[in-house]
């Protein structure tokens, strides 16, 4: 179902590893993080106004102790504990959110919302306040600012991009299949093709096919470099190009070919082998893959040491890990299907 606008990420710094649990917390707490208590006040405050979204969706609220309710439950709980871990470790890093940064979210919800009336009558609806919603965007912009600063130095050698793009394991990945350079005019109509296809065949150059596609040709991708499309994959034009693009030889200069958007006149330029993509053609791409998996595990062994820093304890029923715990075979049959923790840290909407 759809998430609504206001069920704000606190951006990457999930999915959270949970520890503690025991019987050691305040009354009317549901955890403890830092030594100081997440109330049961603040938690039913979450389920209410989860509760008028659902309502104002018109889609029924998830029972007490069904597996939605638990899920939900460990969402709210995970949102509460990452805040105030957010807010302390922005604390001593010294990161702040300030009031414009948080007055330019406030801008652009209203503007999402239609202006801000209708943002005021959706929190309404919702059981929220304009400050509730204020100190959301405070969390969220110290998330992002923590996330930078954690991955500031985060970096990939080009030693290891090469690494990469020599294991065996991985040679796979680069395989690129027979591809074909290829060219066209198109035009709508059979007569216009036919026009086209002589000019073509009396002069068969470069320079010539730029002239006629610039002149004739309808499609605007192709029709200012000569009609070329380069790398052309079987299976990816539609099927009568494709037909005569993957049976013809280099240098034919098709009759006309009907497909749905009009008439073509194609000519086959190179036809290139398999094999493994040049380590230049993929470096960056390489590059990227190892540095969004660096800064994964960076991010990881920062929130890993700031959860234990921050000394959780949650109350029985409250420890998201055991919500959403797979069930045991011990405890339910072996096609039960499983569940896995979720990764959200704000309550959904649904």
């Amino acid at each position: 179902m759809k998430r609504h606008v206001l069920a704000l990420a606190l951006v990457a710094l999930v999915p959270l590893l949970v520890i503690g649990c025991g019987n050691k917390l305040p009354k009317g707490a549901v955890a403890v993080v830092y030594g100081q208590p997440i109330t049961q006040a603040q938690f039913d405050q979450w389920v209410t106004s989860i509760k008028l979204q659902y309502t104002a969706q018109k889609t029924a609220f998830p029972a007490v102790g069904d597996a939605a309710y638990k899920k939900l439950t460990a969402e709210i709980v995970n949102y509460l504990v990452t805040s105030q871990i957010v807010i302390k470790k922005a604390a001593d890093m010294k990161i702040t959110a300030t009031d414009a940064e948080i007055a330019d979210r406030m801008k652009q919800q209203e503007t999402q919302a239609g202006g801000p009336k209708k943002l005021d009558a959706l929190l309404t609806k919702q059981g929220m306040t304009r400050d509730q919603l204020n100190q959301q965007f405070k969390i969220q912009i110290l998330g992002q600012k923590i996330q930078t600063e954690v991955l500031k130095n985060v970096t990939v050698t080009d030693k290891q991009v090469q690494d990469y793009y020599n294991a065996p394991e991985n040679q796979k990945m680069f395989l690129r299949p027979v591809t074909r350079d290829v060219r066209h005019v198109l035009v709508k109509t059979k007569a216009e093709a036919l026009k086209v296809r002589a000019l073509l065949v009396a002069d068969n150059t470069d320079a010539n096919w730029k002239t006629v596609a610039a002149k004739y040709s309808i499609d605007s991708g192709s029709k200012t470099n000569g009609g070329a499309y380069p790398g052309t994959q079987q299976g990816r034009m539609l099927p009568a190009f494709d037909k005569f693009t993957f049976s013809t030889k280099i240098g034919v200069i098709s009759p006309p070919v009907h497909t749905k958007d009009g008439w073509h006149v194609i000519e086959v330029t190179a036809i290139n082998p398999a094999g493994v993509a040049p380590f230049a053609q993929v470096k960056q791409q390489i590059q990227q893959t190892l540095q969004a998996a660096a800064q994964s595990t960076a991010l990881k062994n920062w929130l890993d040491q700031a959860k234990k820093d921050a000394k959780i304890i949650y109350a029985a029923g409250y420890n998201p890990d055991q919500l959403t715990a797979s069930p045991t075979p011990a405890s339910t049959p072996t096609s039960a299907p499983s569940s896995s923790p979720t990764s959200s840290a704000t309550p959904s909407a649904k």
